[in-house]
């Protein structure tokens, strides 16, 4: 079996529904406890509560959300996601009393819970963090107000993945010696590759590409109003700037970013040696962005996925067994949809909620570079079970918090697997420079606060 088997998460939809409608009597419950944190035996049992919430929470959005991935043009995936997204906003409408509740307490009183009680043990380090953060959490009616408001803050996402993939259609071009070939967002790459004229390779580039130009008021619009919303929110919470809003949590200074960006840009050496070098190999006179996918060594070998899995577990052989078990349990049948499909999301990723066994996306086409996705997304999964065992996890109680990179500093090549939708070239050119290789996220363009500019300060906190 190549395609995911959803039944592990529910075994019917009759089970997803009924799960939906058990969420909802935890959210009234929850709510329940307004205006009663103050009291021990309260704040016990609402934590006990929020992590149950929690885990069924991540079922039923994982469930949804694969769904949705597979088959993007299908109205009832979409419906059953956005449903599970407003029970998200609920439970932030319904819990929004908490915060102030709990710092109303103190830290002193609550930590002093929390260290008396083995069942809350799990839940200092977010306790913890929430009284790190205090001067970002507002007064009870402010925060109900802002939560309020939770639904509109995935709007821009959400017109994105819509305009970007599922209104998206594959295009057939003719190249020379009148060929016909169908362009979709899972072929192009290796399409490309295979070309040897240059503007045969340019025709399929912009086969993909095109629809970004054709709307591209429409997508700067998308991405105005996901960075108002944005800006908005870190206003609101009292943070000097988007940038810091999205760092806080996970207690990075805006120094360290600064300097990560500074010492990127000015370590770029062996890159454009490189890209000379790259560039002269292939006789070319310029080095477009379609000519990145373009093989130093070409080959017309194919790779089965069986060939690719096989691969991959032989080039872990020395790693520990358990690592090597893990990696076997990882693209286990069932958990990995292999091949491209209309309307099916674009990329690779793995996705892996707490305590659930993690679910791999490919749009596998037998090339190398295919492989290499395979052992790269059953990486992230082995680590992730790794992570279940080692790392407590409750609500926030990950050391580090997931953030898109804002800034990837990989060589060309590399870069579609990244971000496939969304390259250089489509910045508007006082944003790029020579040989920088700078993205945004397309789906989480949120969080993608600026670009490399000009001057000693590339990133403006404040933009």
């Amino acid at each position: 079996m190549n395609q995911w088997d959803l039944t592990y998460l529910f075994k019917t939809q009759d089970d997803f529904e009924k799960a939906l409608v058990v969420l909802q009597e935890y959210i009234e419950k929850l709510s329940s406890y307004e205006g009663k944190l103050h009291e021990k035996d309260s704040f016990k049992a609402y934590m006990l509560l929020n992590k149950e919430v929690d885990a069924l929470l991540c079922k039923v959005y994982q469930y949804a959300h694969l769904r949705h991935d597979l088959n993007k043009k299908d109205s009832k995936n979409a419906q059953d996601l956005m449903r599970v997204i407003a029970l998200l906003n609920n439970l932030s409408e319904a819990m929004s009393f908490d915060s102030p509740e709990i710092l109303a307490v103190g830290e002193e009183t609550i930590l002093s819970w929390v260290d008396s009680e083995e069942e809350l043990h799990e839940f200092k380090f977010p306790m913890q963090k929430l009284f790190h953060g205090n001067e970002h959490v507002l007064d009870k009616k402010s925060e109900y107000l802002l939560s309020l408001y939770s639904p509109l803050t995935s709007i821009g996402s959400e017109l994105y993945d819509t305009l970007a993939i599922a209104d998206k259609k594959p295009k057939t071009i003719t190249l020379s010696g009148k060929r016909k070939v169908t362009v979709t967002q899972g072929n192009w790459r290796s399409l490309i590759a295979g070309e040897k004229l240059a503007n045969d390779r340019k025709k399929v580039f912009e086969a993909i590409f095109s629809a970004y130009d054709e709307n591209k008021f429409t997508f700067a619009k998308i991405y105005q109003l996901v960075m108002q919303s944005e800006k908005s929110i870190a206003k609101a919470r009292n943070y000097p700037s988007i940038l810091d809003a999205n760092l806080f949590n996970n207690n990075i200074p805006t120094s360290v970013y600064f300097n990560l960006v500074k010492v990127a840009g000015s370590k770029n050496k062996a890159l454009k040696k490189y890209l000379k070098l790259r560039k002269k190999a292939l006789g070319l006179k310029a080095h477009r962005t379609y000519d990145r996918f373009m093989e130093l060594a070409s080959s017309s070998k194919k790779y089965t996925y069986e060939d690719a899995k096989k691969l991959f577990f032989a080039s872990i052989g020395n790693c520990p067994k358990d690592f090597q078990d893990k990696a076997h349990e990882a693209l286990k049948e069932g958990f990995v949809d292999v091949y491209e499909q209309e309307g099916k999301a674009s990329g690779a990723y793995s996705s892996g909620q707490v305590d659930l066994h993690p679910y791999i996306l490919l749009n596998y086409n037998g090339s190398l570079d295919d492989v290499f996705t395979v052992a790269h997304e059953a990486g992230h999964a082995d680590l992730g079970r790794y992570a279940d065992q080692h790392v407590d996890v409750v609500g926030h109680q990950v050391p580090l918090d997931y953030l898109d990179p804002l800034v990837l500093a990989q060589l060309p090549e590399d870069l579609p697997y990244v971000a496939p939708d969304l390259v250089v070239d489509h910045f508007a050119p006082i944003l790029r420079r020579e040989h920088d290789v700078v993205l945004a996220h397309p789906l989480r363009v949120g969080k993608a606060v600026g670009l490399l500019g000009h001057g000693d300060h590339p990133f403006d906190s404040n933009s």
